[in-house]
């Protein structure tokens, strides 16, 4: 019979080899049977996180994995998530080859009656002496545990394809999504404005000894404040009358340049004439004037642009972020640019008419570019359940990460430089001691079952140990090991 072993790919890992690089290797595989060969020395496998990706990857890709491993870890969690195992490959040789032909077996021999009875009472013999005579013991050690709390740093990095378990980083992709929008903006401030002119009268006075026409219009100064005639004035010329000089003179109306209260001005604060006549005509207000009013008027504040400008931001940054969602796997985290969360992420924004002008309403138009990473959460599980194990083994000598599920929270961005996310995960786990089923059966071998206890629960590591004899008459553990089924069960929290 020739062993062929064609119709399976084998894998043979490195000493050093991590789950991030065995993953990637199952990818590369032509066939949908694998056989991956586990060195000694590696203890990747012994992880039940790495076990459930490399079974989770197996599943996605329609790969049937068969692990060939002599540690006992590791064929425990094989058979917990469904993979096929075998203690070395000559074994697995031995179960897979294929013949090239059957030989015809050789018929049957013929016993007789009495040939027939002598063999089972044989065969009942062997069974009583092995099930009556040879006792056998059921050793239960369940190693001791300790809680385990850890923040890990993931870096998310766009520079890396692929997960880098030693430096804690994890690829990264860009994804940008550019929207836009209107909306329409109303103008809700108040304030005041001029309404009304001030009028009066004035007193002009004419200087000379010519008759003077003062025309409509002619500008007058009551300090800052400027009125004009609203219409002619004639002016006799001064005369004297027994060496006295009397001056002509008229009352004419005025009315402010501007309207508003500023135009109400009291007795006596017109005292200019502007323009040519400035030097010949004197001027008066013998009364004050009145009539200037203001008014409240709505206009387009900047609180009123600052509220549109939000809403509309938001609603646009929303809409981005929804159809980025919308374009990633499930499996995917996407995490915003700093600047895809403040006004950075403007690229346009205009106002149908200037918003200075606007008394009622306007349009605001904005259009905004959305930029950020995205991640696999599964690429971060890998390097938290690494910093996990790490951290179990330096907790004490032979410790492990035990095989109870972790608790990983969701990540918390502790900084965002838009080229790589710095993220911390908080995770709890247990972490129990490494304990070989052939050595703690050979420690208890010949004693009692109270003696058996107190010896397992005095070796490192062990935190309860549980002895059962069979059958009933039995009073101590088998001296031969073979006849001692050691089992190793889960921590408890």
């Amino acid at each position: 019979m020739n062993t062929r072993l064609d119709w399976r790919q084998a894998m043979k890992l490195a000493d050093d080899e991590n789950i991030a690089s065995i993953l990637l290797k199952l990818e590369q595989v032509p066939t949908n049977e694998v056989a991956i060969v586990v060195p000694p020395q590696l203890r990747t496998f012994r992880n039940p996180v790495s076990m459930r990706l490399l079974q989770r990857k197996a599943e996605d890709l329609g790969i049937d994995v068969t692990i060939v491993t002599q540690d006992e870890m590791t064929r425990r969690l094989c058979a917990e998530v469904g993979f096929g195992c075998y203690a070395d490959v000559e074994s697995f040789k031995r179960d897979n080859s294929r013949p090239r032909r059957l030989e015809q077996a050789p018929p049957a021999p013929r016993f007789g009656l009495l040939s027939l009875v002598a063999g089972l009472c044989l065969v009942s013999l062997v069974a009583f002496v092995a099930y009556f005579v040879l006792p056998a013991a059921t050793i239960t050690v369940t190693p001791a545990s300790a809680p385990l709390a850890l923040d890990a740093p993931v870096i998310v990095d766009q520079s890396i394809s692929s997960v880098d378990l030693a430096a804690g980083k994890i690829p990264a992709h860009v994804v940008a999504q550019e929207v836009d929008g209107t909306a329409t903006v109303s103008a809700t401030g108040q304030r005041d404005v001029p309404n009304q002119p001030a009028r009066g009268l004035v007193t002009l006075t004419n200087l000379t000894d010519q008759p003077l026409t003062v025309p409509q219009s002619t500008v007058l100064l009551g300090g800052k404040v400027a009125f004009f005639t609203t219409q002619d004035a004639l002016l006799s010329p001064t005369i004297k009358i027994a060496d006295t000089p009397i001056s002509g003179a008229a009352s004419v109306p005025i009315q402010a340049a501007d309207p508003g209260e500023e135009g109400n001005v009291p007795v006596g604060a017109i005292t200019a004439v502007q323009g040519p006549l400035a030097s010949k005509v004197s001027v008066v207000n013998r009364s004050g004037t009145s009539g200037g009013s203001k008014k409240k008027s709505t206009y387009l504040s900047s609180d009123d642009q600052a509220k549109a400008k939000k809403a509309l931001l938001d609603e646009l940054r929303q809409q981005a972020l929804d159809k980025i969602q919308g374009q990633i796997a499930r499996n995917e985290t996407f995490l915003p640019n700093p600047s895809s969360v403040s006004e950075g992420a403007v690229e346009e924004l205009t106002y149908e008419e200037s918003p200075e002008q606007v008394t009622g309403q306007t349009r605001l138009h904005i259009k905004v570019l959305v930029r950020g990473l995205t991640f696999q959460g599964d690429d971060v599980n890998q390097v938290v359940a690494q910093a996990m194990e790490t951290a179990a083994q330096r907790q004490a000598a032979g410790s492990r990460l035990s095989d109870s599920p972790l608790t990983v929270e969701p990540p918390a961005v502790v900084a965002n430089d838009g080229a790589s996310v710095r993220l911390q995960v908080h995770a709890t786990g247990r972490t129990a001691t490494s304990l070989d089923t052939s050595t703690l059966a050979g420690e208890v071998r010949g004693m009692s079952p109270s003696a058996a206890r107190s010896t397992l629960l005095g070796m490192p590591g062990v935190g309860q140990a549980d002895v059962q004899l069979w059958p009933a008459w039995v009073t101590k553990v088998p001296s031969f090991t073979w006849r001692i089924d050691t089992a190793i069960a889960h921590p408890s929290s």
